[in-house]
């Protein structure tokens, strides 16, 4: 399956691929010039400011390099990551919270066809477990793959003015799923069938370093077979330096995401830290991760420090 990002999640086979400990980390404290800056936040006005005609190509094909080092580089990343879970009125206000701590991994593979396999897990298990209303919103990382070569031609990609986002230069690029290209992005699962789901979005894109600071995705149409009438996903990213690994990686650090789904609204805050990164052996032997329950600690996977 290729990187999809999936929504009502059905359970998947879960695999814990055994892995190499390369170190923890901390936002980059010594980055280039043009990584410096404020962390992006979902929903702050942005500032135009009009350069020089946008270099799509260009900009499309750094961008993709970015993705592919990032692809290269992570086999396996932990993270500590927070879910704030609303259940909304008709007003899009909150009428009922709660809270939920997980301990996140994500598994990220390529093929030898070039094609990016995502997986995600929450206390050891896939898919929705844990999740508040058995409303589960997750392949936050497999977002980015928009711009991965897997996946760019399926989408019309238009690039805007040049922006101030917070005191960063960025290229505001706009996608599309295209007609004629199959939707391999979203996938939306239920007990009984797979439904596609065709994105539209902008992608704010640091015009220096070309990475993904910002990322807004919506549906290109509803899917009323299933009442899913809207799905507005917001997620910032920010540099995160790995010392033992030697790298910086450009991570989701937050999410925000808006569901109107069967009659019902729904808003999901997702805030990930404590970030670690594994590089894995693949000729090792693959393990099942262990189930834990909400608020407990899994046993941790069959890794050696660096």
């Amino acid at each position: 399956m290729r990187s999809p990002v999936f929504y009502l999640v059905s359970v998947l086979v879960p695999l814990l691929l055994t892995g190499q400990f390369l170190g923890t980390n901390e936002v980059a404290p010594q980055l280039h010039e043009e990584e410096i800056g404020a962390l992006p936040h979902a929903g702050k006005e942005l500032l135009s400011e009009e350069l020089s005609p946008c270099p799509l190509e260009s900009i499309l094909s750094h961008t993709g390099k970015r993705l592919d080092e990032f692809v290269s580089n992570v086999n396996q990343i932990t993270a500590t990551e927070v879910l704030i879970h609303e259940r909304l009125d008709k007003d899009g206000k909150a009428k009922k919270s709660q809270r939920r701590k997980f301990n996140y991994v994500v598994l990220v593979k390529e093929t030898k066809h070039g094609e990016v396999t995502i997986e995600e897990f929450r206390n050891g298990m896939p898919g929705n477990f844990g999740f508040p209303d058995e409303m589960a919103a997750t392949g936050m990382p497999a977002l980015a793959m928009v711009f991965h070569s897997d996946h760019r031609k399926e989408f019309d990609m238009t690039c805007g003015d040049s922006l101030t986002w917070h005191n960063r230069q960025v290229w505001p690029i706009q996608f599309r799923q295209k007609k004629d290209q199959p939707a391999r992005m979203c996938l939306l699962k239920t007990a009984t069938r797979e439904y596609s789901v065709p994105l539209m979005g902008t992608a704010m894109i640091d015009s220096h370093s070309y990475q993904i600071v910002h990322l807004e995705s919506d549906l290109v149409a509803p899917i009323p077979e299933v009442r899913l009438m809207k799905e507005h996903q917001v997620l910032d990213y920010g540099p995160v330096w790995f010392e033992r690994g030697s790298m910086t990686l450009w991570l989701p650090r937050e999410a925000d995401i808006v569901l109107d789904s069967n009659g019902k609204h729904f808003h999901q805050r997702h805030t990930f830290t404590d970030f670690r990164l594994f590089a894995v052996d693949y000729g090792q032997q693959i393990s099942v991760p262990e189930a834990t329950l909400p608020g407990t600690t899994p046993s941790a996977p069959n890794s050696s420090p660096n």
